[in-house]
């Protein structure tokens, strides 16, 4: 394994539903395509961290594995 999970799975819950939740708003409710764009990156982000259970910021603060 290349890297070690450091989320929990309620964090991992949660990351994958305000991700899911981001992308609705920013569908609906974004003024300008480029906040539009700018909150579906991010909640590509969170989805994807919130799938593998790894987060590189996490890591970098030192949050330790569960």
């Amino acid at each position: 394994m290349l890297y070690r999970k450091n989320l929990p799975s309620w964090e991992r819950w949660v990351r994958s539903i305000v991700a899911l939740a981001l992308v609705g708003v920013a569908l609906w409710l974004a003024p300008t395509a480029i906040v539009q764009w700018l909150s579906i990156i991010s909640a590509l982000v969170l989805l994807v961290t919130g799938m593998v259970g790894y987060c590189p910021a996490c890591h970098l603060m030192g949050r330790k594995p569960q």
